[in-house]
């Protein structure tokens, strides 16, 4: 009996050995055949119309590849140097105040009550105190700060005698003085006051219903 125990014992033994070398065989030809893989492939893929490299590494993952490097940007070409004669150089003196917002004189001189500078504002001068701001100026003077700096009054300065400007309330008789705002229309400044654009217009002496706003201008409202 103990002879037949012995004996199933060494078949047993026998038999993991052997299965043991085949794992052994089948692990060293699985790593050989890693080893002996081919280097990455590479091959021509038409996309969108246009001809790219397509490289396949070895975990096969494509990597699309441009057929070569964008050229350099080429430098900017440096500045030519002009020589000026100072002789020949004519220096005007500019304005102490434009104003780019100002209505075209040919549009009052033709249509419309018009109105001359004189007529449609006052100006008042005035000594900067160090609290003031061109808002204040602007609030406190019934006037726009866009108005101050058309004619002038743009940077302030304690001590500087500077320009208020205002409309004249004798612009409009029987009516109100409007200082046209940026972003104003004819038709918001209208229902603002609660009538039409030919009414407005009307008001104005623009019989045709068409009344030109322009910022920093003055017009009649009711």
């Amino acid at each position: 009996m103990s002879d037949n125990s012995q004996g199933v014992g060494r078949n047993l033994v026998l038999l993991f050995m052997i299965l043991a070398i085949i794992l052994a065989v089948g692990v060293f030809m699985a790593i050989m055949v890693v080893n002996n893989r081919p280097t990455p492939q590479e091959r021509a893929v038409n996309i969108n119309g246009e001809f790219v490299t397509l490289q396949i590494d070895p975990n096969n993952r494509p990597v699309i590849q441009p057929e070569a490097a964008p050229a350099a940007e080429e430098a900017p070409a440096e500045p030519e140097t002009v020589v000026v004669d100072e002789n020949q150089v004519t220096v005007e003196s500019l304005p102490t105040a434009v104003s780019p917002t100002a209505p075209p004189e040919a549009a009052a001189e033709t249509t419309g009550t018009g109105g001359t500078v004189a007529e449609k504002y006052i100006f008042t001068n005035y000594v900067v105190q160090p609290q003031d701001t061109l808002y204040s100026l602007a609030l406190n003077n019934n006037s726009t700060i866009a108005l101050l700096a058309r004619f002038g009054t743009a940077k302030l300065i304690p001590g500087q005698t500077v320009v208020i400007t205002t409309a004249n309330p004798n612009f409009c008789p029987g009516k109100r003085p409007y200082i046209v705002e940026e972003g104003d229309t004819a038709f918001a400044i209208a229902i603002r006051y609660g009538i039409t654009v030919q009414q407005l217009a009307e008001l104005n002496g623009y019989t045709d219903g068409n009344i030109p706003v322009y910022v920093t201008d003055v017009i009649c409202v009711p």
